[in-house]
């Protein structure tokens, strides 16, 4: 992440001609960039001091192989640049090296390490670890957690581990109620423009990740486009619709019983207006289609007919589509605080983490639940 971030490439495509180029800019040391020389190799509690500060902290990019400028900036402040690129031996290997780091911090943390050859003739070697920021705290051998701090990795204050620990114990605690509203509100967003947009519904592949900007380019167009492409609708995937929303609402009912006490305010405005407007999301079109057939007595697979050609067909056009028209409305309003909703929970998995990768906590409020059920009976 942090490779592609400074070098505008690949990790795999990287060459010396690139770390030579990038040196040339002088970009200084931050929070989220380090330069080290290439003798720190001998020093490997160092360098995992380094790297879990930068996991502690927003992640970074430590270059191990180019050495520190010093520059003074003013009486007492000092400014770090690229200094000279300096190899090492081809002997070392980036497995011993995450290896040998790992064992220097626990719980181990998930870098990446992109070796950077002299050349195809000379195997001399630098090293870029590409460390993301974690939802773990990582703490180093010496016991100590550190943090990153403009270009220093200084240990972290009591107040500062408690407050981590505390945030990452209730990320945990509501991640399972996080995690299932994230799965039913995307579920919800992919049968709406498959449903709705026939020709999404032909083209589509169903990567659950292009959903939501499907869902946001369709929602989103004007009423009278929006009303154009639902007039091809088949009468059978309204009915479907219709029947899948009474679904996305039980569904909404049955996650709001997973523990969420804590979640942020704006989620809990949001889930709960969403669950109390969902109930209204089916306007009974079987009902209703039903009612028409039977009035005007259509005959055939009326079933198959768009919403236009069935409005032509019970000769009431005007006030069937006028129907069609005021469900967009809402179906509208209430996906723009759908999309609100998902863009909340799409920056707390940023910050914190997938949801999916705390789904132990399943297993454990089930078995709780269970504990429960047997003691009261």
């Amino acid at each position: 992440m942090f490779v592609e971030r400074f070098f505008n490439k690949k990790s795999e495509e990287l060459k010396v001609e690139d770390i030579q180029n990038f040196i040339a800019k002088k970009i200084e040391e931050n929070v989220n960039l380090d330069y080290k020389g290439i003798l720190i190799l001998n020093d490997m509690e160092k360098i995992a001091k380094h790297v879990s500060g930068f996991a502690n902290t927003e992640g970074g990019l430590l270059i191990l192989g180019v050495s520190e400028e010093k520059q003074l900036a003013g009486k007492r402040k000092e400014r770090i640049y690229p200094g000279a690129i300096e190899w090492t031996d081809h002997s070392y290997t980036k497995e011993q090296l995450e290896r040998t780091i790992n064992g220097n911090t626990d719980p181990p943390v998930p870098l990446k390490i992109v070796p950077v050859r002299k050349s195809e003739d000379d195997p001399k070697v630098i090293f870029l670890l590409d460390i993301p920021r974690s939802n773990e705290l990582h703490m180093h051998k010496t016991h100590s957690f550190y943090k990153r701090l403009n270009f220093e990795s200084k240990p972290m204050e009591r107040e500062e581990i408690i407050n981590f620990i505390k945030i990452r114990l209730s990320y945990e605690r509501w991640a399972w109620f996080r995690f299932h509203l994230d799965e039913a509100l995307v579920g919800f967003m992919g049968r709406v423009i498959v449903r709705l947009n026939p020709a999404f519904a032909e083209t589509s592949k169903r990567n659950p990740k292009k959903i939501p900007r499907e869902f946001k380019n369709f929602i989103t167009l004007p009423d009278e486009k929006l009303i154009d492409i639902v007039k091809k609708v088949k009468i059978r995937d309204l009915r479907k619709l219709d029947r899948e929303a009474m679904y996305f609402a039980a569904d909404l009912d049955k996650i709001n019983t997973y523990p969420h006490e804590d979640i942020t305010p704006e989620e809990h405005m949001l889930f709960d207006d969403l669950r109390q407007r969902a109930t209204h999301l089916s306007w009974d079109w079987q009902e209703l289609v039903i009612d028409y057939v039977n009035f005007h007595k259509i005959h055939g697979d009326w079933a198959s007919l768009s919403c236009i050609e069935f409005a032509k067909t019970v000769e009431d056009e005007k006030e069937f589509l006028g129907q069609i028209s005021s469900y967009l409305g809402f179906l509208v309003s209430f996906s723009k605080d759908v999309l609100k909703l998902k863009s909340m929970l799409d920056e707390i998995q940023e910050r914190y983490g997938e949801f999916e990768s705390c789904k132990v906590i399943q297993s454990r409020y089930d078995w709780l639940k269970k504990v429960k059920q047997h003691e009261s009976s």
